[in-house]
């Protein structure tokens, strides 16, 4: 993404490693992310990757959460449910990935995600309707919530890039 999340998270004070693909938008990220946080106190990472590349990489530091913003392929409104084979990339690939660096993953998904889908996942689930105020008061977004069931694997790129 261009930093909104990132942000928001940095200025909650959380650690934040914030992974964009796509150069156009991770130099959106980059002058977001350094705007909104002049003083540097935050930590932010950001790292031009692929995010399935960056957590295969091995390191001691293990991590609480995950949160996947994934492309969702278009407008969701095009299909009655949505599935995870309507997301823009390889969703399952992209949650086990996650679910193997850490305790939980929440995904951002279209209002109409087929919550059933994520049961597919060795992980205790619970999922959220969210009004981002852009529906008329209708619920737009559903936060998918997986808790792992095994310990994580550690998840930490070996390079990355500063914020700033």
């Amino acid at each position: 993404g261009i930093g909104g999340n990132t942000i928001a998270y940095a200025m909650g004070g959380k650690k934040v490693i914030a992974v964009e693909v796509d150069a156009h938008r991770f130099e959106l990220l980059r002058e977001n992310v350094s705007k909104a946080l002049k003083s540097g106190a935050n930590d932010v990472t950001l790292i031009h990757g692929d995010f399935l590349e960056v957590v295969k990489k091995p390191s001691p530091t293990r991590y609480d959460s995950i949160y996947l913003d994934l492309p969702w392929g278009g407008s969701p409104a095009r299909v009655d449910k949505f599935k995870l084979s309507d997301l823009g990339v390889d969703g399952p690939q992209f949650i086990r990935a996650a679910l193997e660096r850490c305790n939980s993953v929440v995904l951002k998904l279209p209002h109409n995600f087929d919550t059933s889908e994520l049961a597919q996942f060795d992980a205790t689930t619970k999922t959220y309707e969210i009004d981002e105020g852009f529906n008329d008061g209708r619920p737009n977004v559903i936060l998918g919530v997986l808790h792992t069931k095994a310990p994580a694997l550690p998840f930490f790129p070996d390079d990355p890039s500063p914020a700033g």
